[in-house]
């Protein structure tokens, strides 16, 4: 069964917070994951900015484990 767009329930503001979060986030992970690759930036760099990024992931409100 179809259902039309206008008909979707409103994401909740901690969804749409977390949601923000991956946009702002992802394509700087990925960049330096590409360099990288390239040899631009080191693994413990690519590291460092993988644990940054995931401690903030964490601070976040989050109600499902």
């Amino acid at each position: 069964m179809l259902t039309l767009a206008y008909n979707h329930p409103a994401i909740p503001a901690q969804e749409r917070r977390l949601q923000q979060f991956i946009v702002d986030n992802a394509p700087i992970l990925a960049f330096n994951a590409i360099a990288t690759s390239y040899g631009d930036i080191t693994y413990i760099q690519l590291q460092n900015v993988f644990n940054h990024q995931l401690a903030q992931w964490w601070i976040l409100p989050h109600d499902n484990p």
